[in-house]
């Protein structure tokens, strides 16, 4: 047993799935609210900035300098903390794929653009609007992070799904490893 990553984009629903998984009786960790796991990463210093000096709300100037990533030594507390149990990590960062090895499985939830923009739109509608940069940077390449995902060897789960579905997806996946016999298949024919 260990903790298994669910990734993905933004508007993905990795936080309601987490909420769910935790209803369910699961360790899950919602990584964004995981203290001093994600730090900002000054791009020209190659320095974390200080929790102090983060700005409440970033805009597209700061994502251009600076990078999300997860500190390797607070995920080395998780993997300890929940060593011999079965966990979720539910989150995004820079630097997420720099862990993969030492996940058990690793899913990435994937929605199209629409959907995205949709739910993005009902957290903050100015932000996410229609037309704005922020926006269109984040779709831009959302195909080609469903096809990397794959290539990645992670488990791409349809989030078009309901929250509920999706967590039933991941747990069928996690009682199929367990059971090596099964013939649960993932990868391009799951989405």
């Amino acid at each position: 047993m260990t903790i298994h990553l669910i990734n993905g984009r933004e508007g993905t629903g990795k936080t309601r799935v987490c909420e769910i998984l935790t209803a369910r009786g699961y360790p899950a960790i919602d990584a964004d609210m995981c203290p001093g796991l994600g730090v900002w990463l000054d791009r020209s210093k190659d320095e974390p900035v200080p929790a102090d000096e983060t700005p409440e709300l970033v805009d597209e100037n700061w994502i251009r300098s600076h990078d999300f990533i997860w500190d390797p030594g607070k995920v080395r507390e998780l993997l300890d903390r929940y060593r011999g149990r079965e966990a979720f990590l539910c989150g995004q960062s820079s630097n997420h794929d720099r862990f993969f090895p030492v996940f058990g499985l690793r899913f990435s939830l994937w929605a199209q653009d629409g959907t995205i923009a949709r739910r993005l739109q009902e957290r903050d509608s100015y932000l996410w609007r229609y037309e704005s940069s922020e926006l269109i940077r984040r779709l831009s390449d959302n195909n080609s992070a469903r096809t990397e995902a794959i290539l990645n060897g992670n488990i791409v789960i349809y989030a078009e799904l309901s929250a509920e579905q999706v967590a039933d997806d991941i747990i069928a996946y996690i009682s199929a490893a367990r059971h090596p016999g099964s013939c649960l298949r993932y990868g391009p024919d799951h989405v």
